[in-house]
C-alpha cells in the first residue's frame, strides 16, 4: 500500500512546472533587465542653400566626404488615433455636371513617418545644381535622406531639366521622389502649377516607363479633387484613354461645360457603348478617316439635339446615383498634414443599361447610314432604336454626308472606267431592230451592185439578198420565270425567310429544321435563288449563326 501511494506521488509531481525549474540560489539575485539597444543617429550634412526663396545653385562641399547610403534612424511618434471627424473639412460643387459634392475629411490617425520627407522637400524646393553625371538611384520608397551627395547633386540638375521642358534618361526612382515632392508639398507650390508638373512629367517618361499609366489615372484624379481643379486639358487622346481607363471616376474627366457635347460623345463611344465601330470589316483604309469623322461627330449632333427640357441624352437616360469613397494618393510617401478622405456624390453613366443600348444602337444607324453611303449593302441590325433619334441622325447626315462626297476617289474612278468600258458597246441607236437590220442590209447589197457594174465590162448577176430575218416570238405568259417569292414559296422557304425579315433567329433556324435543313444551308439556297433571279444576295451574315437581310431588296420580298 505504501508502494502504490509512493507512486501516485511521483506521478503527481510529474505535472509540477515548479519542480521542473532550476532552484533560485541564496542571496541577492539581479532581476532579469529588458533588452536595451542603443539608439545612434546618423547625421548628415546639409547642402548649403540661401534662406529666401529664390532660385539658387547648389554649392558642393570641397571634401569629397560620401554621405551615407543608408536610411537614418528618424524619431517616429503615433499619436493616439482620434476619433474620426463627423464633419469633413472641405465640403464643394465642382463644375461638373455629373459629380454632385465633393467632401474631403483629415486622415483619422496622426503620423509622423514622412515630417523629415516635408522638410526636406521644401529645403530644396528651390534649389539647383550644375550639369553633372548621371548616377543611378534605386529604393521602393525614395526619400532625400536616401541620396548620397553626387546623386542629391544629380537629382537637383535632373529636375531643373524637367522644369524647362527636357526629359534626360534617369532611373524610374528619381521620377518617383519627383512626384512624392509635388504632392508632399502641397499648396506651397500653385496647384496649377503643380498638376501641369505632374502630367508633363508622365508626358515626358511613360514611353520609357509606361508602369507610371497605372497609378497616376488616381493620383492626378486626387490631386484635382484636392485642390479644387478641373481635369487637365489638352491632353493626347490616347494618353486621355488611359488615364481613364485606369481612374476609379471616370466621370471626373468630363469636366467640361454641359454644352461641349463633343466631351460627352467621345466618353459615351469609350465607355458606354457594346460596339466599337473600329472592329467593322468596312472601316479600314480609305472608309476609316470618313468613320473617325462622322461617328463621333453624328453622336454628338445626337446629345446636342435631345438637350432640351427634359434633359440631355445623358441626363435623361436613368442613371444611377454612386458614391465614392478612396483614400487619396495611394501608395504614394504622403505626410499625415497631405492625406486625405475623399468621398464623391456622382451620376454614374458607365453603370446605366439603357444609356449603353441606346448609344450603342446611335453607333450602329450611324454606320448604316456611311455604308449606305459607301454603297454597301449589308447593315447592322438594331436593338431599340427609336424614331425620335433616328430622324436626329438622318438630320445630320443629310447635312453633312451629300452623295457627293460618299464615294471614295478610288470608287469613283472605278466608275467612270466601267462607265467608259460600257460606252464602248452601245449601240448606235436605241431603236435598233431585225426589220431594221435587214434594210440596211438591203442597202449594202445594192451598193455592192452598183459597184461592181461600174468597174466591170461584163453584167454580173445581182447577187441573190437573203431572206429577211423573222422578229422572234413573244414568249407565252405561262412560260415566264416565276417571282423570287413564289419560288421561295415552291421550295418551302418562305417561313424561314419570314423568321429572318423579323430578326428572329431562333424562328428561322426552326424553320429551317422543318424543312429538313441546317439553317446556313437554307439561308445559301435562298441566296442562290436570289443570285438567280437578279444577280445578288438576299441576306449576309452579320455574325456567326445570325443573317440580316440587304436592305436594297426587302422589295423584292414584298409578296411575301
Amino acid at each position: 500500500m505504501e508502494e502504490k501511494n509512493k507512486r501516485l506521488d511521483e506521478l503527481d509531481q510529474f505535472w509540477d512546472i515548479g519542480e521542473l525549474l532550476p532552484r533560485r540560489q541564496s542571496g541577492s539575485r539581479t532581476p532579469p533587465q529588458p533588452h536595451s539597444t542603443e539608439t545612434v543617429e546618423l547625421v548628415l550634412e546639409p547642402i548649403s542653400t540661401a534662406p529666401d526663396n529664390t532660385n539658387h545653385r547648389l554649392t558642393l562641399p570641397h571634401n569629397e566626404r560620401q554621405r551615407t547610403d543608408s536610411i537614418p534612424l528618424v524619431q517616429h511618434t503615433v499619436a493616439e488615433e482620434p476619433r474620426r471627424q463627423a464633419e469633413p473639412i472641405d465640403t464643394y460643387c465642382p463644375d461638373n455636371p455629373l459629380l454632385r459634392q465633393v467632401r474631403i475629411y483629415r486622415w483619422p490617425s496622426s503620423y509622423q513617418y514622412y515630417a523629415r520627407f516635408v522638410e526636406d522637400a521644401r529645403r530644396y524646393l528651390h534649389v539647383e545644381a550644375p550639369p553633372c553625371p548621371r548616377v543611378p538611384f534605386f529604393s521602393y520608397v525614395p526619400q532625400y535622406t536616401q541620396l548620397t551627395e553626387d546623386r542629391l547633386a544629380w537629382y537637383l540638375y535632373w529636375r531643373s531639366q524637367v522644369r524647362a521642358g527636357t526629359y534626360p534618361d534617369c532611373d524610374y526612382t528619381y521620377l518617383l521622389l519627383y512626384l512624392y515632392e509635388i504632392i508632399n508639398l502641397g499648396r506651397e507650390i500653385d496647384p496649377s502649377d503643380g498638376l501641369a508638373a505632374i502630367c508633363a512629367l508622365w508626358l515626358g517618361y511613360r514611353g520609357r516607363y509606361p508602369r507610371l499609366d497605372r497609378f497616376l489615372g488616381e493620383w492626378i484624379c486626387d490631386y484635382c479633387l484636392v485642390h479644387h481643379l478641373p481635369a487637365p486639358k489638352n491632353l493626347p487622346a490616347e494618353a486621355l484613354d488611359v488615364l481613364v481607363s485606369c481612374s476609379p471616376l471616370k466621370e471626373f474627366w468630363l469636366s467640361q461645360a454641359p454644352g461641349e457635347n463633343e466631351a460627352y460623345a467621345n466618353a459615351l463611344l469609350r465607355f458606354s457603348s457594346n460596339y466599337d465601330y473600329h472592329g467593322s470589316k468596312f472601316a479600314a483604309g480609305e472608309n476609316l478617316p470618313l468613320y473617325d469623322e462622322h461617328i463621333p461627330a453624328a453622336l454628338a449632333y445626337t446629345v446636342a439635339a435631345t438637350a432640351d427640357s427634359r434633359g440631355s441624352l445623358l441626363s435623361g437616360a436613368n442613371l444611377q446615383d454612386s458614391r465614392l469613397s478612396r483614400d487619396a494618393f495611394g501608395g504614394a510617401l504622403c505626410a499625415h498634414e497631405n492625406k486625405y478622405r475623399i468621398e464623391v456624390d456622382y451620376c454614374s453613366f458607365t453603370r446605366s443599361h439603357e444609356l449603353r443600348f441606346l448609344v450603342t444602337d446611335i453607333i450602329k444607324y450611324s454606320e448604316n447610314k456611311i455604308r449606305a453611303h459607301l454603297g454597301i449593302k449589308s447593315r447592322l441590325g438594331l436593338y431599340a432604336l427609336p424614331n425620335e433619334i433616328r430622324g436626329i441622325i438622318d438630320r445630320y447626315f443629310a447635312q453633312h454626308l451629300p452623295a457627293s462626297r460618299a464615294m471614295t476617289p478610288k470608287r469613283r474612278a472605278e466608275a467612270a472606267e466601267e462607265k467608259r468600258y460600257a460606252a464602248l458597246y452601245e449601240p448606235l441607236s436605241a431603236d435598233f431592230s431585225p426589220a431594221h437590220a435587214a434594210e440596211i442590209e438591203q442597202t449594202s447589197w445594192q451598193t455592192t451592185q452598183k459597184l461592181v457594174e461600174a468597174f466591170e465590162d461584163t453584167e454580173v448577176p445581182a447577187p441573190t439578198p437573203p431572206p429577211p430575218v423573222p422578229a422572234p416570238a413573244p414568249v407565252p405568259p405561262d412560260q415566264t420565270e416565276p417571282p423570287l417569292a413564289a419560288r421561295l414559296c415552291t421550295l418551302k422557304l418562305d417561313g424561314v425567310v419570314r423568321a429572318l425579315l423579323a430578326e428572329d433567329t431562333p424562328g428561322a433556324r426552326a424553320a429551317a429544321t422543318a424543312c429538313g435543313l441546317m439553317l446556313d444551308a437554307a439561308v445559301d439556297r435562298i441566296n442562290t435563288e436570289a443570285q438567280d433571279s437578279f444577280g445578288d444576295i438576299l441576306f449576309e451574315e452579320e455574325s456567326p449563326g445570325h443573317f440580316i437581310l440587304i436592305e436594297d431588296y426587302r422589295e423584292e420580298l414584298a409578296d411575301l
